[in-house]
């Protein structure tokens, strides 16, 4: 669900909504329930998990939280996440209301690249670095690092946010870490993968695969990164069924990857 379109940064290469002078928070009982009401005739209604995007929601504090209450009250038991580029999390009603209403975050942060999105990194910072690694141990953080032309390394930003995790004493947790690569557009050629960029992050995003599926116990801070590409193949679904259906499992997705592959041969 969008909760809004206007953001406090001004990311290039964002893949939200372009209308950033709308300063209406767009989500309301109302909205909810006619939506909601057609999506639970669908599907079990414990199923859902709520999650809200932007903009940044946070801008909107007052009906962001007016909106949570209110799936709260009607949905008790399902899981609700807010999307964030993390810079209103240095305000402490902020972290209060997160922490104390079980709320998750997805978290926008890329890693090495940050400085290209914004001066401010969240991961930088102390304070909104010990309140995020409070939520990792509670499994309500979801890191998502955008990848492009110019953030292609995986094994970099792995090295990042690995880094990041010993400092705060979070590399035990579940944290989940996304590599999204960035769709390219017209707009900001300047960020579409090409040629020994595109290469180096094809070759180092496959392996993430092949770790997984292995489950290599000395690449274990590996499991951070696994989770998206892979859909949530773990070890243990791993060794509940033969390497061959492993192995073609592990071809069909890659075929995802594969497409963008013959843009790097054209390239070439």
């Amino acid at each position: 669900m969008y909760g809004c379109r206007t953001c406090n940064f001004s990311c290039t290469y964002c893949m939200g909504p372009n209308e950033r002078t709308d300063d209406t928070f767009l989500l309301n009982k109302e909205k909810l329930l006619c939506s909601l009401n057609s999506i639970i005739q669908n599907r079990p209604k414990s199923s859902m998990h709520f999650f809200i995007w932007g903009g940044e929601p946070l801008l909107h504090f007052s009906p962001l939280k007016q909106t949570i209450s209110f799936l709260q009250d009607n949905f008790p038991k399902n899981k609700i996440s807010v999307s964030t580029n993390g810079f209103l999390l240095q305000e402490k009603d902020r972290q209060d209301f997160i922490l104390q209403n079980g709320i998750s975050l997805q978290l926008s942060c890329d890693g090495v690249a940050q400085k290209i999105r914004s001066n401010y990194n969240p991961l930088e910072n102390f304070a909104v670095s010990i309140f995020l690694s409070k939520l990792a141990w509670k499994n309500r953080l979801a890191i998502n690092c955008v990848m492009h032309k110019q953030n292609y390394s995986v094994n970099k930003n792995i090295d990042y946010f690995v880094s990041w995790m010993k400092k705060y004493s979070c590399l035990e947790t579940n944290l989940d870490i996304r590599f999204t690569p960035f769709t390219e557009s017209n707009i900001t050629p300047e960020f579409n993968f090409s040629g020994d960029e595109l290469y180096t992050f094809l070759h180092e995003y496959e392996m993430l695969y092949v770790y997984a599926l292995l489950g290599d116990k000395s690449k274990s801070e590996l499991k951070h990164f696994v989770r998206f590409p892979l859909k949530i193949v773990r070890k243990s679904s791993i060794q509940k069924c033969e390497w061959k259906k492993a192995w073609m499992r592990f071809q069909k997705r890659m075929l995802l990857l594969r497409s963008l592959s013959k843009k790097f041969d054209k390239d070439k």
